[in-house]
């Protein structure tokens, strides 16, 4: 697989980076949505240093991460149910 070197500025600052060519997509929506998370925070509290909004943008994207995670571990859980709910009526078929 090749890899892409790529230049991802967050605020006023840009970090070299290499993923694989196929994630960049993903990667300049990431990098776009960090951005616009810190300029909303900055619009939110203008007394706030950059730390305190690179604090508060990466809190917000971790809340995300976890409530996405918590959705898919529920949806999971509802989905084996209902494999083995199948699979109750499948072994009642076969009498």
């Amino acid at each position: 697989m090749e890899n892409k070197h790529l230049n991802i500025k967050i605020g006023d600052r840009e970090y070299p980076v290499v993923v694989p060519a196929s994630d960049e997509p993903r990667v300049r929506e990431a990098e776009q949505l960090i951005n616009t998370k810190l300029k909303e925070f900055k619009t939110l509290y203008p007394g706030a240093d950059k730390t305190d909004h690179a604090a508060m943008t990466a809190f917000f994207l971790a809340n995300a991460l976890l409530s996405v995670d918590t959705s898919t571990q529920s949806n999971q859980l509802e989905v084996q149910v209902a494999i083995q709910e199948l699979n109750t009526l499948l072994d009642g078929l076969n009498v």
